[in-house]
């Protein structure tokens, strides 16, 4: 790593390097000479050698009413670095629990194919809860046509409670009329309303997955707020005399 790579990665800008360089390289001299060596303009050198100075890196002598600058030894770059990350390791608590907090921000999941999805679909079995879900039950079938009998059968084993908005369809019907057995409640849209994306409303998490696009991609969002909201709106539609 050349010289000035290192001074960078210990904070060093570029015009910092260039003089501590040329006075590190000098040996002791005046910031005229500093400034030509390092190629920057004499005011610009005597300010950056004050802030060099200020951190303990450089220092000075007066010989005959002239100023003349030494740059310390580098293994005091060292120990500014030790300094450094001390007062980083003790900074870190405060620095997490910043962080932390910023968890109330919505946390947003992307997953693409069977068997991300699968995934997503797991999750709302690892939680064992009830939820809320909005879909096509052929688009669903015909996506995961040997995964999701399974899923039905994991949900019910898990005594899973699920409130599903779906449109009417043959193979809906047949799958309402195990609605008490299955531990579902089934209400069907208007006829004219279609489901492309399936919405499941779960714990704190809102998924969403597009089934007819190939490969299938999914969204997860997790934020108390946000599924809150999808809840009532559910539970407002669930209401309406229209769904049955």
């Amino acid at each position: 790593m050349e010289p000035q790579e290192i001074l960078f990665s210990v904070g060093f800008n570029k015009k910092e390097a260039q003089v501590y360089l040329a006075a590190l390289e000098l040996g002791g001299a005046t910031i005229t000479d500093i400034a030509q060596k390092a190629g920057l303009p004499r005011t610009t050198s005597y300010g950056i050698i004050k802030i060099l100075s200020q951190k303990g890196l450089v220092s000075f002598n007066v010989k005959k009413k002239r100023k003349y600058f030494f740059a310390e030894d580098p293994k005091r770059l060292l120990s500014i670095a030790q300094e450094r990350g001390r007062i980083l390791e003790e900074a870190m608590p405060n620095l997490q629990s910043i962080y932390n907090v910023s968890e109330v921000k919505p946390k947003v999941k992307f997953y693409e194919g069977k068997n991300g999805i699968k995934s997503i679909l797991e999750d709302i079995l690892k939680l064992k809860k009830d939820f809320f879900a909005i879909t096509a039950i052929e688009d669903m079938l015909k996506v995961f046509d040997n995964y999701f009998p399974h899923f039905i059968k994991e949900r019910v084993n898990c005594k899973i409670n699920v409130k599903l908005l779906t449109n009417r369809s043959p193979v809906a019907l047949t799958l309402a009329q195990k609605d008490k057995m299955e531990f579902r409640q089934t209400k069907f849209v208007p006829e004219g309303f279609f489901f492309h994306t399936a919405m499941f409303i779960y714990g704190d998490k809102l998924a969403m997955i597009s089934v007819n696009k190939k490969p299938v991609i999914g969204i997860v969002i997790e934020d108390a707020n946000i599924v809150y909201t999808q809840k009532m709106l559910f539970e407002i539609i669930w209401g309406y005399e229209s769904i049955k």
